[in-house]
């Protein structure tokens, strides 16, 4: 997680370095900013609570308020977005007794981490989470730990409300499942469901959420200079055709000569995907791989970038060799592939 924390005083400051080195050492990006000055090593001075805290609510993961609850509240109130796009936002005291997950518990991962941020500095955290502290099932938690997209947020809390009132909850799966099922769900005919799949897999339930597994690799190849927004168009508009949530995406691939193209690079950022590029060398070596797909070649393309195909080639090697879901599309000089690695929802820890 890229994770900034915020303190205003001299023993924040403190707690702030402490926690800056010890999830630094965990593997996540910190960085530490103390109010107005301070004498610690590696923390930034900001003065403007309001304008530091806008930029780190749409560039973070998390951030961390070494201050008072009001404090924060009043710093990311006019950032707030939803629960699905916002940060996990915490607030700590500066002695470090308490740790309270403000903002996206469960999507963002506050609860999580104020779990972790207690566990490495002594300090008690505080969950007001219905679900959690009643220890039931929340569809957001349990989509995120099995790799899948939430696709209506609306279902996803009616999923939530049912299983906290303890009325059944439909399941079904789309896709290889090992194990049983989550605690309260059942089988057969239900008013309200869960479906591991996409929209196209039939239920017996009345209202189905449907929580797709994000394993798809975009390939796209794009004449230079095209921009981002052309080529999300572009994107969404193949996506909606063929019933796929775009949010499904995992990576975006494309030829090394695209690696600095920046409607592409920009793409991956709009997407929240990394942005990987094969040598072209590597792409035509797939001809040599047993069972390997055919892909729509074109001897101009070839000639360009120094492989016949670009987007089906670096779809599949980026996929690990998945199965094709849209094939070549093509459209004012730009071209997509969509693959699909393999998926198979594993309950057996929860069974």
């Amino acid at each position: 997680m890229k994770i900034s924390i915020l303190s205003f005083t001299t023993q924040g400051g403190v707690l702030n370095k402490k926690l800056c080195d010890a999830l630094s050492g965990m593997g996540h990006q910190t960085e530490g900013f103390a109010y107005e000055s301070s004498d610690l090593a590696g923390l930034t001075p900001f003065s403007d609570l309001g304008v530091l805290t806008c930029r780190l609510f749409s560039t973070q993961d998390a951030l961390i308020f070494l201050s008072a609850c009001g404090i924060a509240v009043r710093a990311v109130a006019p950032c707030i977005q939803n629960k699905w796009e916002d940060p996990a936002v915490l607030v700590m005291d500066d002695a470090g007794l308490h740790v309270i997950s403000l903002l996206s518990g469960h999507t963002g991962g506050a609860n999580k981490l104020a779990r972790l941020v207690g566990r490495l500095c002594g300090a008690v955290p505080v969950i007001t989470t219905a679900t959690d502290v009643n220890y039931k099932f929340a569809v957001d938690v349990w989509a995120a730990e099995h790799g899948l997209a939430v696709t209506d947020s609306a279902l996803a809390k009616a999923v939530s409300a049912a299983v906290l009132k303890e009325k059944p909850v439909g399941f079904s799966c789309g896709y290889p499942c090992e194990g049983c099922m989550p605690e309260g769900f059942c089988t057969g005919k239900a008013e309200l469901g869960i479906c591991v799949g996409e929209q196209t897999v039939q239920t017996e339930f009345d209202r189905t959420l449907y929580l797709p597994p994000k394993n798809l690799t975009l390939g796209m190849g794009c004449r230079k200079g095209t921009d981002r927004s052309a080529l999300e168009t572009f994107v969404r508009e193949i996506y909606r055709q063929y019933g796929l949530t775009i949010e499904r995406t995992v990576f975006l691939v494309s030829i090394e000569d695209k690696k600095e193209e920046p409607g592409l690079v920009s793409l991956a950022e709009s997407l929240g995907v990394p942005f990987m590029t094969y040598a072209a060398n590597d792409l035509n070596l797939l001809d040599d791989k047993p069972g390997h797909p055919v892909f729509a070649a074109s001897e101009f393309v070839r000639q360009t970038v120094g492989a016949d195909n670009v987007c089906e080639r670096s779809a599949w090697l980026g996929s690990g060799f998945g199965v094709c879901l849209i094939p070549k599309q093509k459209k004012e000089g730009m071209t997509l592939s969509v693959y699909e690695s393999a998926y198979t929802l594993n309950l057996k820890e929860e069974g």
